[in-house]
């Protein structure tokens, strides 16, 4: 963007890192505890959404497609992490729909990773998401809204990314991860690999701090 508009320096891109202390590989056995941790049903299958309860977000548009995934999946589970404007409306929305569970805000969110079977981000618009990086920090298969701002994060081989604006894709991607449970596991360990090789935020850091180093020292000096 800087090159169409005219920026001619040299320049250094930083990419935003993940704290991989905190967000971690977990293993099928990590993932029914996690489970049992939260009172969640062990062996149901889990789709977890974490995010602000906003338009923004578009949890609304993950609900238009639970329908379609209960007719292939009666016995999954839908749960929504967060709070916001839209909680009110998204509430009575999922009323009427089995399966769903939303939890308001939490702290404890790489737990509620590890319990998921695949993360799903239905977002309208982003800057630089950062939650999608976390849910594949713990090897977990990511589907997302194919937006700017998630795109340049998300390597098609670690889930899918589908239109913001179709509830249908949501619920195809969702079902074919849930009836292919071996595809969902092999997208999250890629996923891990992506983020532990490219987006550690310690390595993020020390690049921020040579980069800003480098810049005092090259100032002229009086």
């Amino acid at each position: 963007m800087g090159r169409e508009r005219g920026v001619l320096a040299p320049l250094s891109v930083v990419p935003n890192g993940v704290d991989l202390e905190r967000f971690t590989l977990t293993d099928d056995d990590e993932r029914r505890e996690a489970r049992r941790a939260l009172g969640l049903v062990v062996d149901a299958p889990t789709v977890v959404c974490i995010g602000r309860l906003s338009a923004q977000k578009g949890q609304q548009v993950l609900l238009e497609a639970w329908p379609a995934v209960l007719r292939a999946r009666p016995d999954a589970r839908l749960v929504l992490v967060g709070s916001g404007p839209d909680e009110e409306m998204l509430r009575t929305r999922a009323e009427g729909l089995d399966g769903v569970q939303m939890v308001g805000p939490r702290s404890d969110v790489p737990t509620w990773l590890s319990a998921a079977d695949m993360v799903v981000f239905p977002s309208q618009y982003e800057g630089a998401a950062l939650a999608p990086m976390e849910a594949m920090a713990a090897g977990r298969s990511v589907i997302a809204s194919w937006i700017e701002g998630i795109e340049e994060s998300l390597p098609y081989e670690c889930g899918a990314m589908v239109r913001p604006d179709r509830p249908e894709d949501f619920a195809e991607a969702i079902v074919r991860r849930l009836t292919e449970p071996g595809l969902a596991d092999a997208e999250g360990v890629r996923g891990w690999r992506h983020v532990l090789a490219t987006r550690d935020a310690a390595e993020a850091a020390r690049r921020v701090s040579q980069l800003s180093l480098s810049l005092v020292e090259s100032r002229p000096r009086r």
